[in-house]
């Protein structure tokens, strides 16, 4: 099972709720899994003294180390913005984000949206959060997969939660395709989601396949989700 997996089994243990509350808790409880880990450290390209000094004058090389100087800079940014999250700081966390993303490569756009997901996502405003994770999977860039596969499922919660209801089995399918064994919770919400669109076959066989999860998992099955297999 991969650690995705098993974060988001531990984090949706106690409720099988997609209705309400417990499923935002446990969307927020994925992205928080997601970034704890990453306080801004990433790797930044080396500056110009990485580079030989008798080459150091030449149009290619002055580009390369004007980008890796700006991309020192930018992972410093990101660095101040995760120490403000720690502290509670959430608003000056955004504000340097924002500024920041005024002048940041494509490539590392992803690590600057999965800060404001974590600023926004303490600060309770779920859209923001949404939106934040869907821009990394739309363009994941240099962000680690194991972040992005995190937003990917929060992102799936967070659109059922909304009746986005496309959405959420965009998210969740792809997410699907990277793990062997969803727990039963994940088909539960899939299916229901499948029903809400009206794609009865997929409810039911989303919903079958959540009842024979709960079984490996040594879960009771919700009368809801026998009632979506039928």
């Amino acid at each position: 099972m991969s650690g995705s997996a098993t974060r988001l089994r531990m984090a949706t243990r106690s409720a099988w709720t997609v209705g309400g509350t417990p499923a935002m808790v446990v969307a927020a409880g994925i992205s928080i899994a997601a970034v704890a880990g990453a306080w801004g450290d990433e790797d930044a390209e080396p500056a110009s003294e990485a580079f030989g000094s008798e080459v150091a004058d030449t149009p290619v090389l002055e580009q390369a180390n004007a980008k890796g100087r700006m991309r020192v800079a930018h992972a410093e940014l990101r660095g101040k913005a995760w120490g403000h999250i720690r502290n509670r700081e959430y608003d000056a966390a955004i504000a340097v984000l924002r500024e920041l993303q005024a002048t940041e490569f494509s490539e590392d756009a992803a690590l600057t949206h999965h800060a404001l997901a974590a600023a926004f996502n303490f600060k309770r405003d779920y859209d923001q959060v949404l939106h934040h994770q869907a821009r990394i999977v739309e363009q994941p860039g240099n962000l680690p997969p194991e972040s992005v596969r995190a937003a990917l499922m929060s992102a799936g919660y967070l659109s059922f939660q909304k009746g986005r209801f496309e959405d959420a089995v965009r998210f969740m399918e792809a997410w699907k395709e990277g793990d062997d064994t969803p727990p039963a919770r994940f088909f539960a919400m899939l299916a229901r989601a499948y029903k809400e669109l009206g794609d009865r076959p997929k409810s039911i066989l989303n919903a079958k396949a959540a009842m024979r999860a709960a079984e490996a998992e040594g879960v009771a099955t919700p009368s809801w989700v026998e009632e979506l297999a039928r």
